[in-house]
């Protein structure tokens, strides 16, 4: 029989999604290399299994005990291969060639293990990830074995190790739910935790327990879990990447504790005497963020500065250097997010001192496209940084001449509605030549972005470009935005200058026209409905529906915003005044009615089929008819009451005037 050279030990669980792919991946492997392929079954999932029959006959049938140590042991003990490799049946090569070639070329000779990538997605779509360097494959001895409940070591595992760029795939981190999450977490917790109690000195556990704290934001046990291990493992060859981890994860859990100030001193204090470069790149990362906190500002400018640098070095050098990646920190500090966000404090600096030409180049070098999710981080930390960015951002576009660049960085800006409020504010700070010049560079922004779109109208109308309104307005209905959702700001600048809206509401139905206008009047104050009403009826005819209906709101508006706001005591004195606004009131609806319904719908047997607030009006005006018959009157007004919710403090009003005035008996007003 020939020598098996390789074992490859595969998990299978109940992961019937992924089981096929993965057997199917290291087909070519099992075919090209001396091998055998050992499943190991702890789950006993008869769909999995049927997949893994066709693949292999030798099949181990482990219990399922919480311990993926015991499980890759079972498997181990049946190999026969000089060399192991371990995979799980989530987990798929995306190519087996140069595993295959590993082997067929006899590389394997010069070396004592070998590690590949694994491939980490955070969503289903497979668009975002990160690539951890595993050591998967190694030579067999007669005592190796496996240790830890959970991400389990293999022991012995020598030196020299060759590093692969193969990678498999693994969705195990792209939850589908929140609840899916949450248990993954907790099952992790208990396992790592029976596993430092079990095994005190396996560093490895500890530091995942460490980051398992951290991605269940329990920060204050991860602080004590990491003061502790730095204590207790010496600084040695093997422990040196979970002591950089642990250094770096100490400087972020005193920044999100808040605690700035020790933060930066035990940041320092590691810098002294770097661990490995690793460590250092990632905590001169966070330092620029921390001195601008603290307000160090020249401390922030040299290490944002170094940061950069050291990128460099490190990219000179990245294979060697993400050897000791082992938990993927570069994923995060070498990360878009925190290199653009490094980017934004340099930028800011640099303009801070007027030294223009350093800051245009940062500016220009920025990723804009790439920004959103850093500037969000940064705003959530730090708002206070964020809009000195702004500040920059918009006192540099006064300054240069590159309309097309700040075009880009504008429209990025002004998609987010809290930015944009932000960079409109120092803008507002500006002359109105400075303005003219920043608005001129907007106004080109090709976008169909509803908060730039409108923030274009608001200087359109600013500007009085009759032209470029009608053109932006044209643009909107394209896109199907409704102008009833305009913000209080575009309303007020319409309104100043005088705007209409009639090319916008061509194809508004009357029916969207009531129930639009109605969600708007009732989630603007009194003073705004003021000026969308003098927006919306701008260019109508006094007699038109709409005109009648916005009219009738706005009375309303004003009616409850006088009298009822703040739930007045006793008005008894401004009963007329108030009776005459309801009657009013009324009338218009009424008039809004009569164009819609048939007559026949105001008799008594149809008014149910009314709108409340039409209906409402209904009653009103049969109140007015019987106005000198007070009994008849009160009664009616209670009928009202009812019919129109909105109305009733007003309705309770009059019929509390009534009988404080003693004109009808208490049971009446009842």
């Amino acid at each position: 029989m020939e020598n098996i050279l390789l074992s490859v030990m595969i998990l299978v669980s109940d992961r019937e999604d992924t089981i096929e792919r993965c057997l199917h991946s290291i087909t070519p492997l099992l075919e090209q290399v001396p091998s055998e392929l050992i499943a190991v079954d702890t789950a006993g999932n008869k769909k999995c299994m049927k997949a893994v029959y066709r693949y292999t006959q030798k099949v181990v049938v482990f219990p399922w005990c919480e311990d993926f140590a015991a499980a890759r042991n079972a498997g181990l003990s049946q190999a026969k291969g000089d060399w192991i490799m371990i995979l799980d049946d989530d987990e798929w090569f995306e190519d087996v060639s140069e595993v295959c070639e590993f082997f067929l070329k006899e590389i394997y000779k010069k070396y004592q293990s070998a590690a590949y990538l694994v491939r980490n997605y955070s969503n289903q779509e497979g668009t975002n990830w990160n690539d951890g360097i595993v050591i998967r494959l190694a030579k067999r001895y007669t005592d190796s074995h496996y240790f830890g409940r959970i991400h389990e070591q293999l022991s012995p595992l020598e030196e020299p190790t060759y590093y692969m760029k193969a990678y498999v795939h693994h969705y195990h981190y792209a939850y589908r739910t929140e609840e899916e999450r949450i248990y993954h977490n907790q099952r992790n917790m208990e396992l790592l935790l029976q596993c430092r109690r079990e095994e005190p000195k396996n560093w490895q556990a500890a530091t995942h327990l460490l980051r398992e704290y951290l991605l269940i934001g329990e920060f204050v046990h991860a602080l004590d879990l990491g003061k502790e291990l730095l204590q207790e493992y010496p600084c040695r060859q093997e422990t040196k990447t979970a002591i950089a981890f642990t250094q770096t994860m100490l400087v972020i859990l005193y920044e999100h504790l808040q605690k700035e100030t020790e933060a930066y001193r035990q940041a320092k204090l590691f810098l002294e005497r770097p661990v490995l470069f690793l460590s250092e790149l990632c905590i001169t990362a966070v330092l620029p963020y921390l001195c601008m906190k603290l307000e160090l500002q020249e401390e922030a400018l040299f290490y944002a500065e170094n940061y950069f640098t050291q990128i460099g070095l490190w990219e000179r050098k990245q294979e060697e250097n993400r050897r000791t990646d082992v938990f993927n920190m570069t994923s995060f500090f070498m990360g878009k997010k925190m290199q653009i966000k490094n980017q934004f404090l340099l930028f800011y600096l640099y303009a801070q001192k007027e030294n223009w030409e350093k800051a245009k180049e940062i500016l220009f070098q920025i990723v804009w496209k790439d920004t959103e999710e850093a500037l969000f981080d940064l705003w959530q930390k730090a708002e206070g940084i964020c809009n000195l960015i702004f500040y920059a951002v918009v006192q540099m576009a006064v300054q240069l001449t590159e309309e097309l660049k700040f075009q880009e960085i504008f429209e990025i800006l002004l998609e987010n509605e809290k930015f944009q409020q932000c960079v409109c504010r120092e803008i507002e700070k500006l002359t109105r030549e400075e303005k003219e010049r920043i608005f001129y560079i907007i106004l080109q922004i090709n976008s169909k972005n509803k908060n730039i779109m409108e923030y274009q109208i608001q200087i359109a109308a600013y500007r009085m470009d009759l032209v470029k309104i009608n053109q932006l307005f044209v643009k909107w209905k394209i896109q199907n935005y409704s102008f009833f959702l305009f913000q209080k700001e575009t309303w007020r600048m319409l309104d100043q200058f005088q705007i209409s809206l009639l090319s916008l509401m061509e194809d508004t139905t009357i029916y969207d026209w009531m129930v639009l206008s109605e969600s708007l009047f009732d989630s603007s104050s009194a003073e705004d409905c003021e000026y969308i009403y003098r927006v919306l009826i701008r260019g109508m005819e006094q007699e038109d529906f709409r005109v009648l209906y916005l009219t009738g709101l706005r009375l309303e508006k004003k009616l409850l915003a006088t009298w009822f706001s703040d739930k007045k005591e006793y008005l008894g004195e401004n009963y007329e005044v108030i009776w005459q606004a309801v009657y009013r009131i009324a009338n218009l609806w009424i008039g809004c009615a009569a164009m819609l319904y048939q007559e026949s719908v105001f008799q008594s047997q149809m008014q149910t089929a009314l709108p409340p607030r039409f209906r409402f009006a209904w009653v009103i005006l049969q109140a007015n008819a019987v106005r000198t018959n007070k009994r008849d009157f009160v009664r009616k007004i209670a009928e009202a009451a009812k019919a129109y919710l909105k109305m009733e403090d007003v309705c309770k009003y009059i019929l509390k005037y009534y009988k404080e005035e003693g004109e009808i008996d208490r049971d009446i007003t009842r």
